[in-house]
Parts: C-alpha cells; structure tokens; sequence
C-alpha cells in the first residue's frame, strides 16, 4: 500500500473478492464499513474492470464481415466519459446520496442498460452531483 493510503490497480486486484462483497452489500442499503476515501478507490477499479469487459465484448463480436467503423473513436469516448466519472468522483468529499443506485450498477452493469455508452451516460449522472 503506498504512502497516501491509495492502492493501485495490481493492489486492489488481490481484493477483489472483498471489493465485490463491500459492493453487493452496499447495494442492499447504500451503507458500508470502510472509509469514503476507500469506497471511493473501489467504485473506480470497479468501473474500470466493467470497461474492460466491454471491449472485450466488442473484441468478441466483431467479424471481418462487420468491422466497428467507429472502434476508435467509440474507445475515444469510453475515455473521456471515465475521465469524467473519475474526476467528479475524486472532488467527492463525502458519500453521495446516490451510492445505493452506483453500487447496484456496478453488481449488474448490463440489468437496466444494453449499451456500454448508456451505461456510462447513466453512471455520469449518479457521480456528477
């Protein structure tokens, strides 16, 4: 663990298990046990594996028959949008009034939406209050 008490994306993949759980519970009742500081480190490696596993979905989908015209500049956006959900989540000083509805999308990303890009939208609003 560094110095500043902030984890890095290796660390926090040895917790995933207890990372998953401290999810899934809060999305029960927006409550937890750890520091917002802390929460706050997990909903980010949280999102970023959930963006991960988008693009490997679009990887698996693609065929030489219908390439993604737009990869790259659908990849460009993906960045920006998280750049913008991380960046309102770090200026966070306490736990947002939303973090029952972050953590239940986090738990289940594809429940409610279909798209990785309306996921993100979604994920926008609950952080940039």
């Amino acid at each position: 663990m560094e110095e500043n008490n902030k984890f890095s994306n290796l660390e926090l993949e040895e917790y995933k298990d207890e990372i998953d759980y401290i999810i899934k519970n809060t999305s029960y009742d927006g409550k937890f046990n750890i520091t917002w500081e802390k929460m706050n480190q997990y909903i980010q490696y949280k999102l970023s594996k959930i963006v991960d596993s988008f693009e490997e979905e679009i990887n698996i989908n693609k065929t030489e028959d219908n390439p993604d015209k737009n990869d790259s500049y659908s990849r460009f956006l993906i960045t920006i949008d998280l750049e913008d959900i991380f960046s309102s989540l770090k200026k966070l000083k306490h736990t947002p009034f939303t973090i029952q509805r972050i953590c239940e999308m986090l738990i289940d990303p594809m429940k409610y939406y279909k798209s990785r890009n309306k996921f993100l939208f979604a994920f926008i609003k609950l952080v940039d209050i």
